[in-house]
């Protein structure tokens, strides 16, 4: 076989190959995930819109303690088995400011553009204003020491907003910038001004830190990020440590796996508060980087994840910063405290982030029912009973003062809770209901193996949270936080005298017990994804059977009985609220849910003035507002499936093109 035959076929099974892909990539789409994805950048900011982009959010640990090394981790952490407490040498682009900047707002677009002409993957954006509004750390001598702490980091004495920098990384976790620029451009009103601004990004930021017309920077997966974080605060907070019957502390600890991609990633609250407000189906974790109540639950969050098919869950720390355990700390930045005092602050004044947390419960979380809520249902209650007014119980909540003198209040959720969320949700009543779940234990790390229920039975802490433990109840906290149980809290009042002259003391108590449902991870993914399953179903019973072909219109009211009978089973589980009703299996829910929406997206409709039945059926899918059976806000399987056609047709041309000079007498050039 001579040379041009044997390119021809080699191109020619590439062509066959490349215009399969996209079939076999409709095909991989029933990987649905029942949570959504939400793009910050292109949501913030609308040079982004609908474009690749190479942005990701740093918090202030992941920017300060982890990338520029301001604490030494593997120092305080160790060599961990599971954990590269930090990432090696290298470079990283470090984006400053945030869309409160019109002149990033303005740049963003071409800063994008340019970063990609040199190979940049990731740009990390870290805001100085830490909520992404008002709470300025380069500003604000409250939180001077903060800032200090990044600029002595850095080796500067001053940082400009917006700016753009280079910034190399050694192995001794000290570093230096290499090269940056910033702007106050706030329009560009010409293509000279674009010219300009992308020659000076060439010449005073990226050329600079080139080699060979390249940069590359290091990139840090949300997944590998979150695994190190957590990973190496596992194994510290376990060293030397044993449980008070001598079993080996370390035994029931489950760190998250380094060779599979985890669920989690970490996010601002600017970022949370986007989620919240933004159309779709959301997980996310309230929890602290520091909190080892947070540790003890993740491994059984992402084992859920991945059997009910939840490809994201957003971590919320409400410790800005992510340092120390403290509610009360002066050096941490506690939102979800109504005495926290920052360092220097007078001991009378209220706490001036308080708000922060407040307000993101109130706007977005009315509903959310935390340990605390049930604690102070249970006390009102018990008092109401007994015919007496109840104390203040103003620790179940946060609070702050408003500029006019108010106090406003939210529910203080305590750490970790996970909730299920759609901003949309609302109960039978039309009241507003958008956490349509939440699990809420504070339980500890070697509580939580379901290998070893006698080991992990909880007999302490029974009113601090936790399950009820006894003998007659000898089972893991795992399976209350994945199954649910009947919490039951016991309240004993022994001073007062009721309305009707009753004094009561500790030789006449009112006891009083209150109990209410707490559903597991299974129940609240079960009534999350039930959601869904309804709004699908929906779609399909609202369509007009006369509209499509019998063969289509059969197989979609086939799929549409098997999806109807499965939310049934779901919906059963969840309102059974018992340990022993569960929900179905996640793959038999991903199953009916996917054969249901691909049965939607593969209706033909029927030819104008025939009969149903007897018609000639023509190839267009009907495609109304039906979910994409990716994940809605990345967009992926489109993006691939648009790059394979344009493959498969280079290919395809390449083909005819070398047919054509062979055809024309240049095989022997070819050759």
């Amino acid at each position: 076989m001579n040379k041009f035959k044997r390119l021809f076929f080699v191109i020619l099974t590439l062509s066959v190959l490349a215009l399969s892909l996209p079939i076999a990539a409709n095909a991989s789409s029933d990987t649905h995930s029942f949570s959504d994805t939400y793009d910050y950048f292109a949501e913030k900011y609308q040079n982004l819109a609908g474009k690749e982009h190479v942005f990701k959010t740093a918090e202030y640990y992941q920017f300060y303690n982890y990338f520029l090394g301001g604490t030494d981790l593997k120092a305080l952490y160790g060599d961990t088995p599971n954990a590269t407490v930090q990432p090696s040498s290298g470079k990283y682009v470090f984006l400053l400011g945030g869309a409160w900047s019109d002149a990033l707002k303005a740049a963003i677009g071409y800063v994008n553009e340019v970063a990609k002409e040199y190979g940049i993957t990731a740009i990390y954006n870290f805001d100085p204003k830490l909520d992404g509004k008002s709470l300025d750390i380069s500003s604000d001598p409250v939180y001077a020491n903060k800032y200090n702490a990044i600029l002595a980091k850095l080796g500067v004495d001053s940082l400009s907003f917006p700016s753009l920098i280079v910034y190399e990384k050694d192995s001794a976790t000290t570093g230096h910038i290499v090269s940056s620029y910033s702007w106050s451009n706030t329009s560009f009103s010409s293509q000279a001004e674009i010219d300009s601004f992308k020659s000076a990004l060439r010449n005073s930021v990226f050329n600079p830190a080139a080699v060979n017309g390249k940069i590359e920077n290091i990139e840090v997966s949300d997944s590998d990020y979150f695994r190190s974080v957590v990973n190496a605060r596992y194994y510290s907070f376990a060293a030397g440590r044993d449980n008070s019957d001598g079993t080996d502390y370390k035994k029931t600890l489950r760190p998250l796996p380094e060779d599979k991609q985890n669920v989690f990633e970490i996010v601002t609250l600017d970022e949370l508060r986007g989620i919240l407000a933004s159309e779709g189906n959301y997980a996310v974790l309230l929890g602290g980087l520091w909190c080892h109540n947070t540790w003890a639950a993740i491994p059984l969050i992402q084992e859920y994840a991945e059997k009910y098919h939840i490809s994201k869950v957003y971590f919320y720390d409400t410790v800005l910063d992510s340092s120390g355990s403290s509610t009360n700390g002066s050096d941490q930045l506690q939102t979800r405290s109504s005495t926290y005092r920052p360092t220097g602050s007078s001991s009378n004044q209220p706490s001036p982030i308080a708000h922060l947390y407040v307000d993101l419960i109130n706007d977005f979380l009315p509903n959310i029912y935390t340990l605390n809520q049930g604690e102070y249902d249970a006390n009102i209650a018990a008092y109401a009973a007994a015919g007496l007014d109840a104390p203040s119980l103003s620790n179940k909540f946060i609070s702050y003062q408003d500029s006019s003198g108010e106090t406003v209040t939210a529910r203080r959720v305590q750490l970790p809770n996970f909730f299920v969320y759609n901003k949309d949700n609302k109960t039978e009543d039309g009241t507003p209901a958008p956490v349509i779940g939440q699990v809420e234990i504070m339980t500890e790390l070697w509580f939580t193996s379901s290998a070893s229920p006698d080991y992990n039975k909880d007999t302490s802490n029974q009113n601090g949270g936790y399950p009820i433990g006894t003998t007659t109840q000898p089972y893991p906290v795992a399976d209350y936080y994945t199954k649910g149980y009947n919490r039951e809290l016991a309240i004993k009042i022994t001073s007062g005298t009721s309305s009707s002259g009753t004094t009561y003391s500790n030789a006449n108590p009112f006891n009083y017990t209150h109990s209410y449902w707490a559903p597991g991870l299974n129940q609240i993914l079960g009534a999350f994804i039930s959601r869904q399953l309804s709004e699908l179903i929906s779609q399909a019973e609202q369509l007009n059977q006369s509209d499509y072909t019998s063969a289509s219109y059969e197989a979609l009211k086939t799929a549409l009985n098997s999806a109807k009978s499965l939310k049934s089973s779901i919906d059963s589980a969840v309102k059974a609220q018992s340990p022993d009703s569960l929900v179905p299996d996640g793959s038999a829910i991903l199953q009916a849910y996917t054969t249901l929406l691909q049965s939607l997206e593969s209706l033909e409709t029927a030819k104008p003035g025939t009969t149903n039945g007897t018609q000639t059926a023509i190839s267009q899918t009907t495609r109304t507002t039906l979910p994409s059976a990716a994940s809605p806000k990345t967009g992926e399987n489109t993006a691939t499936v648009v790059l394979v056609f344009l493959l498969s047709t280079s290919l395809i041309c390449a083909v005819a093109l070398i047919w054509g000079l062979q055809r024309k007498g240049f095989q022997g050039k070819i050759e």
